[in-house]
């Protein structure tokens, strides 16, 4: 980027999320939505959701954008003009980005419900009762719908109607979306556990410990399932049915959702770290720190990767290369910004870190770590009863 093109630049604060997609790069601050070319860097059109608050990434279809807020309302708007197309009404806060696919949306809302809509007037198709909550966002498989809530069940739904053909019991909140592989479902919970079940029956295949930290996001890039908990990133290999972690990066706080692409993974920690990861090894590439708090999950559109901070500062990195590349702009009103955001250098990076630490499972230990088979839970070599759910080993 040139700092000609850099001046075009308002980046609002602060940066709770941000979503790269059909040549524009969408900011979102607490009750503000910006639209700002990913070329010419002009900002095409602003929209404000004044006396609520934005939830999540706004998600595209190429003719509107949709999100939803905390008070349960869910805004269609013009892609090109930010103009309101429509809005649908839930009857609680609505936590998860919908899933769209063409002039379908699935949303799900903290009233208990998914709802099926028309993309491109909002109507209603079918609504499902969930038992609780829904905070993760549906997945969408040819002509399924996979969500998981509060309840601690993922429900799995017939497309066009909404009929329920099974349901599992995850035993905890699920407050991400599961992410299908072939003909397997994996599914991340708050308490710390990663199930894998077959995708058509629900039967469990498999459950796998996060170390007990809540699941905050998954990836899927080539062969290999990256999963965020606590303070390290999960690899696993999908390319077997044995369903074992392949590598574990761990960071010196809390990570957020991953993004993958290429060949490479990107974490944010929420104390400001950025870090690329090769995927498939789980090989520290580079690590810089911002020096302050991310919490929005990292966006890529074609060659350049976007890191939006609380405060409103907003990183890009070019894909391939490296951070030492990453710039730096400074939203009007901060560090003594004049009229406008500016470019304020590069940020040096490291090819590690002592607070950053990657590594194959037992690799250092000499011996495997046991699992419960009833809940996931790692549990000592020498126990007989699971601690976490009391199942016998």
């Amino acid at each position: 980027m040139d700092s000609e093109s850099v001046d075009m630049w308002r980046p609002t604060t602060p940066l709770i999320s941000l979503r790269a997609a059909d040549d524009r790069l969408f900011l979102a601050s607490d009750d503000q939505l910006m639209a700002v070319t990913e070329h010419s860097k002009q900002i095409e059109w602003q929209f404000s959701v004044s006396g609520t608050q934005l939830m999540h990434a706004p998600v595209s279809n190429g003719e509107s954008v949709f999100v939803g807020t905390d008070n349960g309302t869910l805004y269609a708007l013009d892609i090109r003009t930010g103009r309101e197309v429509w809005t649908f009404e839930a009857d609680h806060a609505i936590y998860g980005a919908p899933a769209v696919q063409g002039d379908d949306l699935f949303v799900g809302s903290h009233d208990g419900r998914v709802y099926a809509l028309d993309a491109r007037d909002g109507r209603e198709r079918w609504r499902y009762d969930a038992d609780g909550g829904i905070s993760a966002t549906p997945t969408v498989a040819a002509d399924t719908i996979y969500v998981g809530g509060d309840s601690h069940e993922v429900a799995t739904l017939r497309r066009r109607s909404g009929f329920e053909e099974w349901r599992y019991d995850a035993r905890g909140p699920v407050d991400v979306g599961p992410v299908v592989v072939d003909d397997v479902l994996y599914v991340g919970t708050h308490p710390g556990t990663l199930h894998v079940l077959d995708r058509g029956t629900g039967t469990s295949l498999a459950a796998r410990s996060l170390g007990r930290s809540p699941c905050r996001g998954m990836v899927r890039e080539g062969e290999t399932l990256v999963v965020s908990a606590g303070d390290t990133a999960f690899g696993f290999d999908v390319s077997t049915r044995r369903f074992d972690v392949a590598w574990q990066a761990q960071f010196g706080a809390e990570v957020g959702v991953p993004t993958a692409t290429d060949g490479v993974v990107y974490c944010v920690t929420y104390d400001g770290a950025v870090t690329e990861i090769d995927v498939s090894s789980g090989r520290l590439n580079w690590k810089f720190d911002t020096e302050r708090p991310v919490y929005a999950r990292p966006s890529v559109a074609g060659e350049t990767l976007y890191v939006g901070s609380e405060e409103g500062y907003l990183y890009t990195v070019p894909i391939g290369g490296g951070a030492d590349e990453t710039s730096v702009y400074v939203p009007e009103g901060h560090d003594g910004a004049g009229s406008g955001p500016k470019q304020i250098g590069e940020t040096p990076a490291s090819s590690g870190s002592s607070e950053t630490e990657v590594f194959t499972p037992g690799a250092d230990t000499g011996q495997e770590t046991r699992y419960c088979s009833a809940c996931g839970a790692a549990v000592d070599p020498g126990d007989s009863y699971c601690s976490s759910c009391g199942e016998k080993l």
